[in-house]
């Protein structure tokens, strides 16, 4: 997996960079510290500073490898839209998960929703060759 360049854009749990091969690469970890409905105020700052980057964009790559390893409703929102606003622009999305059934369920079942553009893995291999692929056709 490619190593990050410096931060685009840093807001308290999130990271969002475009990749030298174009692929928006967001980052997200957990924060016990936040509030409900902080973390759901920078949850939307996030999903708002993706969807702003999509023309720039020629994939979405989603890692949740530090994220909390279950989601709620509104997180759940917050990442299917940022997914099928890409999917719907004919562009790739990949969620890189951690090793926890739970969270790979629970992203898989977002992907699907987004469509046949996307995938979701726990190994980082796998979601940087279906973006490889999907962008060399």
């Amino acid at each position: 997996m490619m190593e990050p360049p410096p931060i685009d854009r840093s807001d308290g749990n999130s990271q969002v960079w475009l990749r030298a091969d174009s692929i928006l690469y967001v980052r997200v970890w957990q924060r016990p510290d936040l509030s409900v409905g902080e973390g759901a105020r920078l949850g939307a700052l996030m999903a708002a500073e993706v969807a702003r980057r999509e023309r720039q964009a020629s994939g979405l790559l989603f890692d949740a490898r530090e994220a909390p390893v279950v989601t709620g409703p509104k997180t759940q929102g917050a990442i299917s839209g940022m997914l099928s606003h890409y999917t719907d622009a004919s562009k790739p999305v990949a969620i890189l998960c951690a090793d926890e059934p739970v969270q790979l369920v629970q992203m898989s079942r977002l992907v699907k929703i987004a469509g046949p553009l996307g995938v979701c893995s726990k190994d980082a291999d796998e979601v940087e060759n279906h973006l490889l692929q999907a962008l060399i056709g």
